[in-house]
């Protein structure tokens, strides 16, 4: 029992002599002063400087854990800056086989320019889809003035050929994000008429989980799990996008309702049971029907929203011209400038221990130091106990 209490007592003078040389002010103050007022009046600011550190921490960390973001917007101007792709889908096409050269004039008379330098069909890539609905795509190259000089300067003939051509400004790295039937993306171009397109290109890179509910590696198939993503990864040559996510799902669940699986079949089909009206009605009350019940249930979970993306706004003008068979196509960048969106933490990780540590600091005068002196009353007890068993 004597034993027992030998230490007991050397743990209280180990305690109590660490208490007073602690960097911890409040709390050496009370072992200090030998007066029971002034103690007491210590241990009362103690309680209370603590309590106030309590509640500011949690505070702190719960400002951390709301992930807030600051946003900046910076005007950068890039030259030469990176012309987007352009591809022009052929509407109603009545050739099984068109070429470039059948309704597009290229290096005939230097109608067609890019930067002030003729054009040829090499700069232009050709695309059949899953429909056999042809497209062309005008390769991206470097552009080093603005203004509708150094633009992309093209010439259409589209007598007996197409009735019009649609074109999409996208991003190289990007589909065009053109699908038959349901997209309503680009730009119809109609014979008949001189149309200018300028563009200003728009850089958004947000932060990933989590500050925003979206995915920022979006080329590893093990970033989320979901078989309609890794789909999307796997069977396209471009970035994923959960544009294409959803059309790929929606389009599944439109064979579902009509129990085919070959698409050209499908469509085939579909056009041979209905009228020209009755087959447009009858499309978009299916979609309309997914849209409105699976798209919630069986897509959305699925497929992440990618957090960063390259945009062009554009804006469109047009005027008639005298050749109702010809249509003029300027495409050409507004400015050289560009803007980047992105985002920043409000508060990260080294923001959290500052404001942990100047509240600490502030309120009962700890410091990281401060935290070795807890250790090294942990382990003079341990000492002491431990001398205990020895003995």
């Amino acid at each position: 029992m004597n034993s027992l209490k030998s230490k007991k007592e050397q743990i209280k003078e180990k305690s109590t002599e660490i208490a007073l040389n602690s960097s911890v002010i409040g709390l050496s103050n009370i072992f200090r002063t030998e007066k029971t007022c002034l103690k007491f009046m210590w241990i009362i600011l103690f309680v209370i400087s603590l309590g106030g550190t309590i509640y500011t921490v949690i505070k702190v960390l719960n400002n951390y854990l709301e992930y807030e973001v600051i946003t900046n917007i910076n005007v950068v101007t890039q030259i030469p800056a990176e012309f987007p792709a352009v591809t022009f889908y052929l509407i109603q096409n009545n050739k099984d086989n068109i070429k470039l050269s059948d309704f597009l004039y290229l290096g005939i008379f230097n109608k067609s320019l890019f930067n002030q330098q003729v054009i040829s069909e090499n700069d232009f890539e050709e695309i059949k889809d899953e429909f056999n609905f042809t497209s062309f795509k005008f390769k991206p190259k470097k552009s080093f003035m603005d203004g509708e000089l150094f633009g992309l300067k093209l010439y259409f003939d589209l007598t007996n050929i197409v009735d019009n051509i649609k074109v999409i400004i996208h991003n190289d790295s990007d589909d065009s994000g053109y699908h038959a039937g349901y997209s309503r993306k680009g730009f119809d171009l109609k014979p008949g008429y001189d149309y200018k397109i300028s563009i200003k290109k728009v850089l958004t890179e947000k932060l990933g989980q989590p500050y925003n509910d979206c995915l920022k590696d979006v080329k590893s198939r093990n970033s989320f799990d979901s078989d309609l993503y890794r789909y999307i990864l796997d069977s396209t040559k471009y970035l994923y996008k959960q544009r294409d996510c959803f059309e790929y799902c929606i389009g599944k669940e439109f064979y579902k309702y009509l129990n085919i699986t070959n698409k050209i079949d499908h469509w085939t089909e579909i056009a041979q049971r209905y009228p020209d009206v009755e087959f447009k009605d009858k499309f978009f009350q299916i979609i309309t029907k997914i849209i409105e019940g699976e798209l919630n249930e069986k897509c959305i979970p699925f497929c992440p929203l990618e957090c960063d993306s390259i945009k062009y706004e554009q804006s469109m003008y047009s005027n008639q011209i005298d050749v109702s068979s010809i249509v003029s196509l300027n495409i050409f960048y507004e400015s050289l400038e560009y803007t980047v969106i992105n985002q920043k933490a409000k508060m990260d990780e080294f923001d959290l221990i500052s404001n942990i540590g100047g509240n600490l600091g502030l309120f009962i005068g700890v410091s990281f130091l401060s935290l070795a002196e807890f250790i090294e009353l942990f382990v003079e007890t341990i000492y002491i106990m431990l001398k205990k068993i020895e003995e």
